[in-house]
């Protein structure tokens, strides 16, 4: 066995520093190389609340490994802290293929914010230690402790810092061999540090990637006693905070927000934590660390919310927190397409499906909580594909109802949804980190960046991109934001729309549209994933459409259009041959069509009043035939292309004329399914798997199948005979969680258009 290199052992009241310099080519032992994601999930303290008012130097001593691999770019950082409250992610900073750090004792948000910023600016270690290290920068400099990893032209570049106001035990130690340093203060002895880095460098039979090396070291560190203040208390636990990450060479930079306090990297890193409140509950957070990273290691962890890492807010919507459910002799529409069934039960376990049977085989198990399903139905939590935060105001303006607009979907079933285009998209990415963090109530959401249009687009909030180089940058900076997809819009034009698709694809990245200027046929030869609105946004058959000018006119092409026709076929088939997506939103067609029934009474209730009287009184204005056979037009169009093969996906774009409400819009798209032609199983596929499969999320969510999230759906009655069963959700389960719906609506009652 290999022992690791002692670089320092600080017992002194001198600050001490050090740095050393080795190629790739003088590597001792390669690190396995793996692609490591963990996607925005992750197992938190009941606690996390001290938000911005927390003091600007947050005590936050701690010990921890900092590791790179050069041959790959991944980075990761593993840590353990005594204090209480600590947001243990913020000592970590991640930048695939640059550098890693620790930014520990006496933590400081702005003093990590430098580190990060210098290791995305590409300065080596040791320049990075000089900069946040200056007294001029940093007055309370004694106090840091920093290990730092750069890697660049192939040569890794490690320093580390120990400050004289750091408490012992206090030191670094350190193996450029295999770009890895282990650091830490007020520990037990020496042996935590050195046991972490020795742990670490230990070769293990099929266990050696970065991450294994990684959480062996800091169990390793626990073993030896870890953080002295918890020992010195008389606690048997070693810390009350362990805290894994790992990001892959393809990953974004990582620089984790702290509650309450503003980041300046990006909310969308992977990231695996436990954390507890204090050190007198729970079991050891390391311990259990280890267990939780033993499961996703073998295949058997999935992302958890569980309901004691929800805030009380949040808490205050869950009917069914417990672990272990059973719910029993429903029927059963699985998302598959396939016929339902009766008489079954679901056992659901630790946020997953564990079983899938009949009455008789499930059973009633030991300790599981039984909830009767006799007389309704389940299917899978619903994955929407055109939704928004923001909600028409008039004048053209679109405010973003970040509090309202998240329970009022979780409500309707829709458990994992996507933004088709934003207007406020720093408030959507901090929305989707409050939901994964359990602080807010809400679906899983895949944040769309700010919509991709040219030159003169009718919403002033909306960017204008007129070349190539424009639409790269942008997505490249929106990605760098955290964004997860884009949205193209009226009026791009081809070049600009094609740069910015290869540069979306590039980055991992898919592309929707709601285009003009641009066929889908053309569309569809640029690349683009997803057509938004069914076919009432093709141009495609509009008599001398001009390349890249948006045309009037569309409506009575389609009804001119001979859905037998070649003109028509030979598109769907173009579509479904560059696997092109269509997104049906029926909700936002039907208002212009004749007798077509009003929005419930809830949804009405869910607006600002003021807005309310607006938009009843449209609704009640005359509508023409033209509207009604449009509707007939579109609906026609979509199930073509869904009886073509054509992969057909849902959503309810609840702009337009306001009367489009979420929660209760995704229950009506439901109902628009069936009505365009589709069978009860067919529409929740749909609305379910096919966007689970769009969001390359198909092996995890969007069917009621053994091994797959426990999102769920529990409604009384039985929409194959009663399609208003889809009005009458009772549960909607969130990895495993069980909210009630009733409670969801009505809590933002009064609240859509305002807030």
């Amino acid at each position: 066995m290999r022992m690791p290199r002692l670089l320092t052992h600080v017992t002194s009241r001198a600050s001490h520093s050090w740095t050393c310099r080795v190629g790739l080519t003088t590597r001792a032992a390669a690190v396995a190389a793996m692609s490591f994601v963990v996607a925005s999930t992750g197992l938190r303290a009941q606690t996390q609340t001290a938000g911005a008012e927390r003091i600007a130097e947050l005590d936050m001593t701690t010990w921890s490994i900092a590791a790179m691999d050069p041959e790959t770019g991944e980075v990761g950082v593993a840590m353990a802290s005594c204090v209480p409250e600590t947001f243990g992610d913020g000592v970590a900073v991640l930048v695939p293929g640059k550098g890693v750090a620790a930014v520990q004792a006496a933590w400081n948000l702005e003093n990590r914010n430098r580190v990060y910023e210098l290791l995305q600016a590409g300065y080596g270690a040791q320049e990075v230690i000089a900069r946040v290290t200056d007294a001029l920068v940093d007055t309370v400099t004694a106090r840091r402790q920093y290990g730092v990893i750069t890697l660049s032209d192939g040569v890794v570049d490690i320093a580390g810092f120990t400050g004289e106001g750091t408490s012992d035990w206090t030191g670094i130690r350190a193996d450029p061999g295999m770009a890895v340093t282990a650091q830490g203060n007020t520990l037990v002895s020496e042996a935590v540090v050195a046991g972490s880095l020795e742990a670490f460098l230990r070769d293990e039979p099929g266990r050696n990637t970065l991450a294994d090396r990684l959480m062996r070291g800091l169990q390793a560190g626990s073993e030896a006693g870890g953080d002295i203040r918890c020992n010195r208390d008389g606690i048997t636990s070693t810390a009350a905070t362990a805290v894994i990450l790992v990001a892959g060479g393809d990953d974004p930079p990582y620089a984790a927000e702290n509650i309450g306090m503003t980041d300046q990297g990006t909310a969308a890193a992977p990231w695996l934590a436990l954390s507890h409140t204090t050190p007198r509950e729970g079991p050891n957070p390391v311990t259990e660390l280890r267990r939780r990273f033993d499961e996703w290691r073998d295949g058997a962890w999935t992302p958890s919310n569980a309901y004691e890492a929800l805030s009380a807010q949040v808490q205050a919507f869950v009917t069914v927190p417990e672990s272990h459910v059973v719910i029993r002799d429903v029927v059963l529409i699985d998302g598959t397409g396939g016929a339902a069934r009766e008489g079954m039960s679901v056992e659901v376990r630790d946020g997953v499906i564990r079983r899938v049977d009949s009455v008789a085989d499930v059973g009633v198990p030991e300790g599981a909580r039984i909830i009767e399903g006799a007389g309704q139905t389940l299917m899978p939590g619903l994955v929407m594909l055109h939704e928004h935060l923001f909600y028409p105001s008039g004048e053209r303006r679109y405010n973003t109802n970040e509090v309202s607009f998240p329970p009022l979907y979780l409500a309707g079933g829709v458990t994992t949804m996507r933004t088709g285009g934003s207007v406020d998209t720093y408030t959507d990415l901090r929305v989707r980190q409050h939901v994964e963090e359990g602080r807010m109530v809400g679906p899983d959401i895949d944040v769309t960046g700010p919509y991709l249009e040219g030159p003169g687009g009718f919403v002033r909030a909306m960017p204008q991109l007129s070349t190539p180089d424009e639409a790269r940058a942008f997505v490249n900076f929106w990605m760098d934001q955290g964004v997860t997809s884009f949205k193209a819009y009226n009026l791009i034009d081809r070049a600009t729309l094609g740069a910015a698709i290869e540069a979306a694809h590039a980055r991992g990245a898919k592309v929707t549209g709601h285009l003009c200027s641009i066929t889908y046929r053309e569309a569809a030869d640029l690349g683009i994933d997803n057509l938004e609105h069914g076919f009432f946004a093709a141009t495609d058959w509009v008599e001398d459409k001009q390349p890249d000018v948006c045309p009037q006119g569309a409506q009575q092409s389609y009804l001119d259009l001979d859905l037998e026709s070649r003109a028509f076929t030979d598109v769907i088939e173009h579509l479904i041959a560059n696997d092109v997506a269509i997104t049906s939103t029926l909700n936002v067609v039907e208002r212009s069509a004749q007798d077509r029934p009003p929005p419930p009474e809830g949804a009405r209730e869910a607006i600002l009043p003021q807005f309310r009287s607006r938009i009843m009184a449209s609704l009640a204005r005359p509508r023409g035939e033209t509207g009604t056979r449009l509707l007939q037009k579109y609906m026609a169009m979509e199930k073509a292309f869904y009886d073509a093969g054509g992969t057909l996906v849902a959503g309810i774009d609840p702009t337009g004329g306001g009367d489009v409400v979420p929660g209760y819009a995704n229950q009506r798209a439901l109902q628009l399914l069936v009505e365009l032609g589709l069978t009860v199983e067919q529409a929740v596929e749909v609305a379910t798997r096919n966007g689970a499969e769009y969001l390359e999320s198909g092996d995890r969510i969007g069917t009621v199948e053994v091994g797959m999230d426990a999102d769920l759906v529990l409604m009384r009655g039985d929409p194959r005979n009663d399609l208003d069963a889809f009005r009458r959700m009772t549960l909607v389960f969130k990895h495993g969680v069980g909210y009630d719906s009733e409670k969801l609506f009505d809590s933002v009652k009064g609240w859509v258009g305002v807030r």
